[in-house]
């Protein structure tokens, strides 16, 4: 067995016994729902280990660490339960609120299902889908591989940021 299929090995097992047991604010029910260990990846910038819950038929994504490490402007308050930021070159404001289900991005109001959003004390997860309706962030989840990647039409700050470096450095040579 070589060392990837034993890694594979245990994070399946993980996968398997690890049920979530801190509290929530969802309609999901907490003792259908899973931890797994995923890699998110975005461009070749972004490539590292997440946990994601899931049910028996969904995956949730832990929206305020996509976002930290994406480097996308965001302010968690979980006492008003809401999620807020600047979004884009553009300066795009958006709120999400979890309470009411509701979404505001540029101006727009989008509505949410009880079933998208899963509030915990450490982070907010949602369905990949919620991803792409306010921000147009596609998120395609590979289950076999363990693989969570983002794709995005508008290029996301950490991507801007390393262009930005990159630029600078040729401009210093």
């Amino acid at each position: 067995m070589t060392g990837r299929q034993t890694i594979r090995m245990w994070i399946s097992a993980i996968v398997l016994f690890a049920v979530v047991t801190a509290p929530c604010f969802s309609a999901v029910d907490v003792d259908d729902t899973q931890e797994a260990f995923f890699t998110l990846r975005y461009e070749r910038i972004i490539k590292t280990t997440i946990i994601a819950l899931f049910t028996q038929d969904s995956i949730y994504i832990p929206i305020t660490q996509v976002f930290s490490l994406a480097k996308i402007n965001h302010e968690l308050d979980n006492d008003s339960k809401t999620l807020q930021g600047v979004f884009s070159r553009r300066m795009i404001k958006y709120s999400i609120n979890a309470a009411t289900l509701t979404a505001y991005f540029d101006g727009r109001e989008i509505f949410l299902d009880s079933s998208d959003i899963i509030v915990r004390d450490l982070d907010w997860y949602v369905l990949p889908h919620v991803l792409q309706k306010i921000f147009g962030i596609e998120v395609k989840v590979e289950f076999k591989d363990l693989r969570i990647t983002l794709l995005s039409k508008e290029k996301l700050p950490i991507l801007l940021e390393r262009e930005r470096e990159a630029a600078r450095q040729t401009a210093l040579a």
